[in-house]
């Protein structure tokens, strides 16, 4: 199996912290270490480190590298790097061409797709349902790994499972971040499951899913090497979730039980995630409050002080401020795009 971490995406929904050329995946919130460390341990604690290959931007292919040469040595020659960010649908084709081409690879090869900016705990307990779930992987199945959802959440995708074949459960409807209305009805419903957006499958599969619902990244998997960045520069940004999942009939999910899951992606997240004070509060840097419970306030160089608030993410860095009640952290990139077309420029 080679496991293929995906480490691109602007990371927009976590704005100012985030800076063109800085990966969410290098940020640092829990032990200090950051989530790209902290998914690369899931693997390489496991005897997977040779098998791990790291897909980036040509933006963020520098400061990954640079991280890894001090976390994992190893993976720096293991970086490999699109030319220009298409989501993560495209970036998949890329790793897997790469795969086929330099590494030999075959195309009857497992592989893991695994997002570089979420939380679990227990990774025994995921690394035992993987490995189960290798051996039962078939050429007519792809395999996702779902939650049960602990509330709404409009940032995340939705797996419907119907008939059970084992540990395997049938999807029977996926839904990409549906809207606040949907995602509350499903958040009460048993038979819906967050997607951990962790996919495995064979490469040959996979290459017949592109064939049936991507025609163009079916055609970039079989140009000549010195076409692929000119072929690639032409395909549409789309997620594999819109592209592939939405539609296969292919897609089956395991339940991740007994451990805990996050996707760190929002403010409201990594609220969730953060240790908290006396009164809800999550203070990082220099911070002076009074009466103030259930927040989230980043400082950088200076002080931020706040009195009689509730219910707020505040977040104070070189590059802007930025202030929001809680749970609506999902519009920030709404926001982003906003300020891009705005005259008003950050620092």
């Amino acid at each position: 199996m080679k496991i293929i971490v995906l480490a691109g995406g602007s990371g927009s929904r976590l704005w100012p912290f985030i800076k063109e050329g800085m990966p969410k995946c290098l940020l640092q919130f829990s032990d200090g270490e950051s989530l790209l460390e902290m998914t690369l341990k899931r693997y390489i604690d496991n005897g997977y480190s040779d098998d791990i290959f790291i897909i980036t931007d040509s933006k963020s292919a520098q400061s990954i590298q640079e991280h890894l040469s001090h976390i994992a040595p190893n993976l720096v020659s293991r970086v490999l790097v699109e030319p220009y960010s298409k989501g993560t649908a495209p970036a998949i084709s890329w790793a897997i061409r790469h795969l086929l081409v330099t590494n030999k690879a075959k195309k009857s090869d497992p592989i893991l797709t695994v997002p570089c900016d979420h939380y679990m705990t227990k990774n025994d307990v995921f690394i035992e349902l993987l490995q189960k779930s290798v051996n039962k992987l078939q050429d007519d199945k792809i395999i996702a790994f779902g939650v049960k959802p602990t509330k709404p959440e409009t940032g995340f995708g939705y797996i419907r499972t119907t008939e059970e074949e084992g540990f395997l459960h049938k999807v029977n409807s996926f839904i990409e971040k549906p809207d606040i209305a949907l995602a509350e009805k499903f958040s009460k419903n048993e038979d819906w499951l967050w997607n951990t957006g962790i996919y495995l499958f064979k490469i040959n599969t996979m290459l017949n899913e592109f064939e049936e619902h991507i025609p163009s990244i079916a055609h970039f998997m079989k140009v000549e090497s010195h076409h692929e960045d000119y072929v690639y520069r032409s395909l549409t940004e789309v997620s594999i979730d819109h592209a592939v999942m939405e539609k296969t009939s292919r897609l089956n999910v395991v339940k991740l039980e007994k451990l805990e899951w996050l996707d760190m992606g929002s403010w409201d997240n990594i609220y969730e995630l953060l240790p908290k004070d006396e009164n809800g509060n999550v203070k990082v840097g220099k911070i002076v409050e009074m009466g103030t419970k259930n927040c989230l306030i980043f400082g950088g160089k200076r002080v931020v002080s706040t009195v009689g608030v509730e219910d707020l993410l505040i977040i104070d860095t070189e590059e802007g401020i930025f202030v929001s009640k809680r749970h609506e952290s999902q519009k920030v990139k709404d926001l982003m795009n906003k300020l891009q077309n705005s005259e008003i420029e950050s620092s």
